[in-house]
């Protein structure tokens, strides 16, 4: 194309020879091939490098997998053994072994989540609404927590217990951590309230204020920006 367009107006001076022209569009087409084999030999180790870490992450994925096989198996053994101690102790301690107990069942149900959180970040998570108890649901959650005052109504709902209870675990450790260190004073309270066909559902999370923090402004789920789109 070069040639074609620019020989013939070259053709009046001296640069406008048979050999000029010639020589021209061999030099373009090297140029060419020589950038043309640049990117195929770029993209070729582009290519080998993302083949690399794929598969690099697929083995991280199997590894970690079977470790929180292990590690599931390890928890349930060491809340058995609890269990079979506590028979024989006092009172006193039985407290603290219990706490111990819980502790790891919260443990082993992290573990069984490992599926849904990968689901969860990666954006394909599909909620599965279930019909539960409300109070076993949220005795459930607050297993090994202590110093959580719960106020829940006997009902069975509709809602999905495996993202429900991620979000709730998640307020709960930030309210502990961010609360009056001498004693957040949590309190979970547990509304149901008619809305035409459905029941709605709303989980009221309330802590003592860090003096030392400056006060926090009422937020509510319906304060936030729309969720990202998916399932």
């Amino acid at each position: 194309l070069l040639v074609c367009s620019i020989g013939p107006a070259l053709s009046r001076n001296r640069y406008g020879s048979v050999g000029f022209t010639l020589s021209l569009s061999v030099g373009v087409a090297v140029v060419m091939m020589k950038h043309a084999w640049i990117v195929a030999f770029l993209s070729h180790r582009l290519h080998a490098a993302d083949q690399r870490e794929l598969g690099h992450q697929k083995a991280m994925q199997k590894a970690d997998s079977v470790l929180n096989h292990m590690l599931k198996n390890n928890l349930v053994d060491s809340r058995s053994c609890i269990w079979m101690y506590l028979d024989g102790i006092a009172e006193a301690d039985r407290a603290t072994l219990s706490l111990g107990a819980d502790l790891m069942t919260r443990s082993l149900w992290w573990c069984r989540l490992r599926e849904a959180l990968i689901r969860i970040v990666s954006n394909r998570y599909v909620k599965a609404v279930q019909s539960i108890s409300l109070s076993k649901f949220c005795g459930d959650v607050l297993t090994g927590r202590q110093h959580i005052t719960l106020e829940c109504p006997p009902t069975t709902v509709a809602l999905d217990p495996i993202a429900c209870s991620i979000v709730l675990d998640n307020a709960i450790m930030n309210a502990h951590r961010h609360g009056c260190p001498d004693g957040p004073e949590l309190r979970l309270t547990v509304d149901v309230a008619d809305a035409g066909p459905d029941l709605e559902v709303t989980f009221t999370l309330r802590n003592r204020a860090n003096p030392r923090r400056a006060a926090l402004a009422p937020w509510s789920a319906a304060d936030a920006p729309a969720a990202r789109p998916g399932p």
